[in-house]
């Protein structure tokens, strides 16, 4: 930053041998070709953490991933769909206040759901989804709402293990570990709160209320 008048200095540029330059390679879905595929430790590899071959999915962190969500309204996928979590546990406090019911979805006229969307292996129990745990989401992750996802074809290169035609979620859940998460499971949550919707506000007000005590 310089000063308009003198061109002073305010802050001066550290020294060279301060900082050495270096910089980072990122494979992401050519791994192949890291050279660390082939001559190191693979678990290393810089391309997906929940890779097979590097075997640290970002679900142990966030409860869910991109390899079990996908895209919604967008890259060819979904392009008709409601862009809407369905409510699974309406009890639960995370819906304190909004008045819904299971089986109701909120947040598609603001398209809540939609480009990357990440989502966690599921199964159902007593006609709930719940995870399988298989893919790192915590045991104590409880699913609230669900909308289907899915990979775009070309993404499989991505992943050498990925089956093509599966479908997934854009998973919304929260888990204790220590701490409380909550993940929303999609980049456009916020595109609710822009539109006002009353349902993701209030949501995201039972959210800071909880864990700002």
């Amino acid at each position: 930053i310089r000063n308009n008048k003198s061109g002073a200095s305010l802050f001066n540029r550290p020294s060279a041998g301060i900082f050495k330059r270096r910089s980072q390679t990122c494979w992401k879905q050519w791994y192949n070709v890291d050279p660390i595929y082939r001559d190191g430790d693979q678990k290393l590899l810089s391309t997906l953490w929940s890779h097979h071959l590097v075997g640290r999915p970002e679900n142990l962190l966030t409860g869910v991933g991109f390899l079990f969500g996908g895209y919604h309204r967008s890259h060819g996928q979904f392009i008709d769909g409601s862009a809407a979590f369905e409510v699974h546990r309406p009890e639960h406090w995370i819906f304190e206040g909004t008045k819904l019911n299971r089986g109701d979805h909120f947040g598609g006229a603001d398209t809540i759901v939609g480009y990357e969307c990440d989502g966690c292996e599921l199964m159902m129990k007593d006609g709930l989804p719940v995870p399988t745990h298989r893919d790192g989401t915590p045991s104590s992750f409880t699913v609230l709402g669900t909308c289907p996802a899915r990979w775009a074809p070309g993404d499989s290169v991505w992943y050498d293990e990925f089956p093509k035609d599966r479908v997934g979620n854009a998973v919304m859940g929260v888990y204790t570990q220590g701490g409380t998460v909550f993940t929303a499971g999609t980049t456009d949550w916020a595109h609710g709160l822009r539109g006002n919707d009353p349902v993701v506000t209030r949501i995201t007000k039972n959210i800071i209320d909880r864990l700002s005590k």
